[in-house]
């Protein structure tokens, strides 16, 4: 920040004081984009998962091995893309 003062604003809006709104358009873009992602880490930090691949396992025993490592990959795919979506940079010296 510039000055002190400016520092305390920031500050401050982080906490909803002096905010114009509680939620500005940026964050509800990308609330939306990544939706999906916000859905499967709450899924996937509650024992439904657990339960879901207890039940799985009990149904069909070697499979699930295979259906584990699909699901991983797949997951790993995704969190890929939307790095490599979220990343993008102009060429450093393009603007000179």
């Amino acid at each position: 920040s510039p000055s002190l003062g400016s520092a305390f604003s920031v500050i401050g809006k982080m906490f909803g004081i002096g905010a114009s709104a509680f939620v500005d358009n940026q964050a509800a873009f990308m609330f939306k984009s990544y939706l999906i992602l916000f859905i499967l880490a709450i899924i996937f930090s509650t024992k439904v998962y657990d339960n879901l691949q207890i039940f799985f396992y009990n149904q069909f025993k070697m499979k699930t091995v295979y259906t584990t490592w699909a699901v991983y990959i797949i997951m790993l795919i995704i969190c890929i893309a939307f790095i490599v979506g979220g990343t993008y940079h102009s060429f450093l010296y393009f603007a000179f």
